[in-house]
């Protein structure tokens, strides 16, 4: 238990006892069912900005769905999970939706190499704070698909030497009548890192990623102003493993370089630029754990922004059925091209109850501010949720 504590409640819960397959086809595969009920009450379901427009309503989703787990005593593992949601809200039927999710993994290990896989695919309705006040003010929910692809994989020189390479396909893309307003993009990259085992728990390296973003659709005009490309190059250092007994950390830090073409000539933009990941277990009951970013982003209007976000929170087992969870979030967004900066705070208390194998029961609270210097893009919303699931 002491390993699951300093993470995520959904990573604890993840690592629960399995429930038993619904189906098992030979000695690899297991076939399992996903169902989950799911409601909340939503005080500003589109993000209004003008208080008189806001649209506050309870809606209610029913979750069916599959997942096949294929490796039980194999090299060679993959997991496909497939589920839809069925959402229904009680005053204002213009936001119901059926939404689709699809996640798939794969990897393979020998001594002394591993490869990996991913493909995910999300059908989203889903406001933010990009999105146009007008929009948001005039009850509309923006309809977008995204879809990650990705392949990674690490080979040990030596003892002490190993090094990371991976490639990493990201689209978003608006739809229906949102794909004439909003930009879509591709974005792919390609981190490479060397590592040095300073000693059998923490390794030090080096991190290069090259990173191209594609931009089309939406309003031409974006284009022409902010362009249809940008490029960005990262160098930093990575830190990874145990720092400490019960503190545990993921980090990179550099400098990344972004340039582009628009309409008053070439731009070439640096920041510093990094990610870390701290968990730390306070006792066996009690973890905590901090994230922080900054990076380079796009807009849904193809402004070029840079963000800066630090998260904080805590988990707590009351005991084996029982977790709460707590956690805050603060993210600042600039925008280049326009005089814009957002600040956003994000803060959850939740609850977690496991009765068995089979099924989980949660409920939460979720607080969510965003503040612009920008007329319209300031709002506020207050969702409280419940959901009852089951594996099987």
């Amino acid at each position: 238990m002491k390993k699951t504590i300093a993470t995520s409640l959904l990573t604890a819960i993840a690592l629960a006892a399995n429930a038993a397959p619904l189906v098992t086809v030979g000695d690899q595969l297991d076939i399992f069912f996903h169902g989950a009920v799911m409601g909340s009450y939503n005080s500003n379901v589109t993000y209004a900005s003008n208080p008189n427009q806001k649209i506050e309503d309870y809606c209610g989703t029913l979750r069916l769905g599959v997942e096949a787990d294929y490796g039980r005593n194999s090299k060679f593992k993959a997991n496909i999970k497939f589920y839809e949601d069925f959402t229904k809200y009680v005053d204002h039927k213009t936001f119901n939706r059926n939404l689709a999710h699809v996640a798939a993994t794969a990897s393979y290990v020998e001594s002394n190499w591993k490869v990996g896989a991913k493909f995910k695919f999300d059908q989203n309705a889903q406001n933010s704070a990009d999105i146009d006040a007008a929009m948001r003010n005039n009850g509309k929910l923006v309809d977008y698909n995204t879809w990650a692809v990705g392949v990674n994989g690490q080979y040990d020189f030596t003892e002490k030497v190993f090094a990371t390479l991976a490639f990493d396909w990201y689209e978003l893309e608006y739809i229906h009548q949102y794909k004439d307003l909003y930009t879509s993009y591709n974005m792919y990259s390609v981190p490479l890192s060397v590592y040095y085992r300073v000693t059998q728990k923490i390794s030090v390296g080096l991190t290069y990623m090259y990173r191209y973003t594609e931009m089309y659709d939406g309003l031409q005009r974006s284009l022409i102003l902010f362009g249809d490309d940008r490029t960005d190059n990262f160098v930093g250092v990575t830190v990874l493993g145990e720092l400490a007994p019960k503190l545990t950390c993921e980090l990179y830090a550099g400098a990344s370089n972004r340039s582009y073409d628009c309409l008053t000539g070439d731009v070439s933009d640096w920041t510093f630029s990094g990610r870390v990941t701290l968990n730390y277990e306070v006792s066996e009951k009690m973890g905590v754990f901090v994230k922080a970013a900054r990076d380079f982003g796009t807009s849904a209007a193809n402004y070029s922004t840079t963000y800066t976000f630090v998260e904080g929170g805590v988990n707590y087992f009351f005991n084996t059925k029982i977790v709460g969870t707590a956690s805050m979030q603060y993210r600042q967004t600039s925008y280049q091209g326009i005089d814009r900066e957002d600040d956003t705070i994000w803060t959850r208390v939740g609850v977690s109850y496991r009765p068995n194998k089979f099924i989980n029961l949660g409920v939460s609270y979720n607080y969510l501010n965003n503040s612009s210097d920008v007329a319209g893009a300031s709002y506020n919303q207050h969702v409280v949720s419940f959901e009852a699931s089951l594996r099987y």
